[in-house]
């Protein structure tokens, strides 16, 4: 069921149903839920399988922007052009908008942000609390954590009061680093090991004219004779 209606085969495909568990891919983000029928197809009521199930993981196969109002407030989430597509560790920008749409007052609402993978997996979370009366209209900017490789992703945003949720999301994704830049690491990493090579050389070989030297004062002090003689027993 996709918002408490059947599904159309064009959003929703069956994967798979074992022991009680359904798995199926969709298309477009919502609310979607499962319920077993009995053999007439109604939805079955009461205990045991017959328990409306909720599906803990979706998978979607093509991420699109999206938005779910609550009852009292609306959010919405839109990721300019030029921050749709960033480098591994970029600043992740977003405009966001919240709307009080039932004239409740100035209110305390919690915002999570959420940065998530195609499988779900979070990979980012954030709280903060705004003050809204009626609307407001802010930038959300999130610095990327180094460790997520190049992909799809979705940037998510939660809006709770009291018992009232709504929800949008905005998909992005993030390059790998070009070849230019790759080069030009190569390029320093291979610079900085051959002065450290060339600084190791000249080291050595002050320290061996050093010991040289050494030597040399050594055999002088001696002289020629004291060194035939000491040889000579």
């Amino acid at each position: 069921m996709r918002d408490g209606s059947d599904c159309p085969a064009s959003i929703c495909t069956k994967i798979n149903y074992s022991s009680g568990i359904l798995e199926f891919n969709v298309t477009q983000f919502s609310a979607y839920s499962a319920a077993e029928t009995t053999a007439e197809g109604a939805a079955a009521g009461g205990g045991g399988g017959g328990i409306s199930r909720i599906i803990e993981k979706i998978k979607a196969e093509e991420l699109k922007p999206f938005k779910k109002p609550g009852r009292l407030f609306d959010i919405t989430l839109i990721i300019p052009d030029k921050y749709r597509k960033l480098l591994i560790g970029g600043e992740l920008i977003g405009e966001v908008k919240i709307i009080n749409m039932k004239h409740i007052g100035l209110v305390d609402v919690t915002v999570e942000s959420v940065i998530q993978d195609v499988n779900e997996n979070i990979l980012y979370k954030e709280y903060e609390t705004r003050a809204v009366e009626r609307e407001i209209d802010y930038i959300k900017k999130i610095k990327l954590p180094s460790e997520i490789p190049p992909g799809n992703y979705l940037f998510l945003v939660n809006l709770r009061y009291e018992d009232d949720l709504a929800i949008s999301g905005y998909p992005f994704y993030i390059l790998d680093k070009p070849m230019q830049e790759r080069n030009y690491l190569i390029f320093v990493y291979s610079i900085i090991s051959i002065l450290t090579l060339m600084v190791f050389i000249l080291v050595s070989y002050y320290y061996y004219r050093k010991l040289e030297r050494k030597i040399r004062i050594k055999l002088s002090e001696k002289g020629p004779g004291k060194l035939i003689k000491e040889r000579g027993g």
